[in-house]
């Protein structure tokens, strides 16, 4: 009896080990082939099926990959997406490549976290980690910047806070977007963009000035 409820267990657990694995590579929307061809399926084990509409400014819109200077970002961006109206959303922004991308041993930098967000207002959210520009500290490839929406299943307390954009830098560091949807529940990514920033000597002083 305990043999065979040892492999019920075995079961259940791998079959939930299989689902939340990575995405199959089979039936694949383009907003995912996007995300796989830049290499940011190792990075995340789920993919957004859909894509979010990112934009700057009327002239600086995020699509799929766009290369963008750090004077764009400076400012968090409008997004747009659909939403059931009842429901609430959550909306991170992360830097799948600190401090390098030829070495990512930091992690995810976490650059921006709104969370109960009613529907697609996303002004009326709760912000939890203010919306921080950074770009690469060190010259190397390109960092890739990914903005991810999840769909919460009802409103929550979300209980990891941040202080100012400029002073919580060190705690943004090592940030794990799976770690975090899996600690409030929120699954898989329902729409997602991204683009690249490169390094630039000037951004320090321009960071400096911005947030003073």
């Amino acid at each position: 009896m305990k043999v065979i409820i040892f492999i019920s267990i075995f079961g259940v657990a791998f079959a939930n080990l299989v689902e939340n694995g990575l995405d199959n590579k089979e039936n694949l929307t383009a907003v995912q082939e996007a995300f796989i061809n830049h290499g940011i399926d190792t990075k995340l084990p789920h993919l957004p099926p859909n894509k979010l509409i990112v934009h700057y400014d009327t002239d600086t819109k995020v699509n799929l990959g766009t290369e963008l200077s750090f004077d764009k970002v400076l400012k968090a961006p409008n997004v747009i997406f659909e939403a059931e109206p009842e429901a609430h959303y959550t909306l991170i922004m992360i830097d799948v490549d600190s401090p390098t991308r030829e070495k990512p041993f930091f992690g995810e930098l976490l650059i921006w976290k709104v969370v109960n967000i009613p529907g697609s207002k996303l002004q009326k959210g709760e912000t939890i980690a203010e919306y921080s520009a950074h770009a690469p500290w060190k010259k190397g490839s390109s960092h890739r910047y990914v903005v991810l929406l999840f769909k919460q299943h009802q409103k929550q307390v979300f209980s990891d806070r941040f202080q100012s954009a400029f002073h919580s830098f060190h705690h943004r560091i090592g940030f794990s977007s799976v770690k975090f949807s899996m600690k409030y529940r929120l699954g898989r990514p329902i729409a997602g963009n991204f683009f690249q920033l490169k390094h630039d000597d000037s951004f320090r002083n321009e960071l400096l000035r911005h947030h003073h």
